[in-house]
């Protein structure tokens, strides 16, 4: 059974359904083997798993929420390309698109689609372009996989090191921060309109820039093995001097 609705039932921001409507629904819904809740509203993405202590009885372990991103990402905000197109970055960071949903019998999977990009965007790298060798103090690197979810496996290596796991870490997408930032420090006027703030999400993770190696030029390489079984790589190059 998959149940489309507007705004979603998260609860979060104030203006979701009231916890007592929700929790009629979740009582309809606890006796069907295979859910899957679809909301909008946001302008942002998020994957939501209600288990037994947000008033889930269902068989499954958890019933999934899926708030999906939109094709205008921010309402159209952002700059604009050389088509007069906005970028629109959501302000979890990412990209407007739009979601395919597959359905196989009782088994459903999802996948996003960044408007204008190859089916194989699903993950964006923020690292530092050069650190010092040696050098103390923290620098980390962030991983925001459009589609992901604390049910994902996001794992790093720098060059031909080892796979190590990455922290989820709920916070702003700094990729999209210097977007908006971009609208503050500019003395010229930028062609489009300024971003919304942004806020924390889900589907960021983030692990240390690897400062030991000898200097010179290296690449992290991130693998995300999804829900679905799919397997998602990007890499970005940064300098040691």
């Amino acid at each position: 059974m998959v149940i489309s609705f507007h705004i979603p039932f998260s609860n979060e921001g104030g203006d979701a359904i009231r916890l007592e409507d929700r929790q009629a629904i979740f009582d309809l819904l606890k006796d069907f083997d295979n859910c899957l809740l679809m909301s909008a509203h946001t302008h942002f993405q998020k994957q939501i798993y209600y288990k037994t202590a947000d008033g889930w009885k269902g068989k499954s372990q958890g019933l999934h929420e899926y708030n999906v991103g939109t094709t205008s990402g921010d309402w159209y905000s952002g700059e604009l390309d050389a088509a007069g197109i906005p970028d629109g970055t959501m302000r979890d960071g990412t990209p407007r698109g739009y979601a395919f949903l597959n359905i196989q019998n009782n088994k459903y999977n999802l996948r996003y689609k960044v408007a204008g990009k190859d089916s194989a965007y699903q993950i964006r790298i923020y690292a530092p372009k050069i650190v010092a060798h040696n050098s103390r103090g923290a620098a980390p690197f962030y991983v925001n996989f459009f589609m992901g979810s604390e049910n994902d496996v996001v794992e790093y290596k720098t060059d031909n090191g080892k796979w190590s796991a990455m922290l989820r870490d709920s916070t702003f997408d700094y990729t999209y921060l210097d977007m908006v930032t971009r609208w503050d420090e500019t003395t010229t006027l930028l062609q489009g309109r300024r971003p919304s703030a942004p806020v924390a999400t889900g589907h960021l993770w983030s692990a240390p820039v690897n400062k030991k190696l000898a200097p010179g030029k290296h690449t992290i390489h991130v693998r995300v093995k999804d829900v679905y079984g799919n397997v998602h790589e990007e890499q970005q190059s940064y300098t040691i001097q």
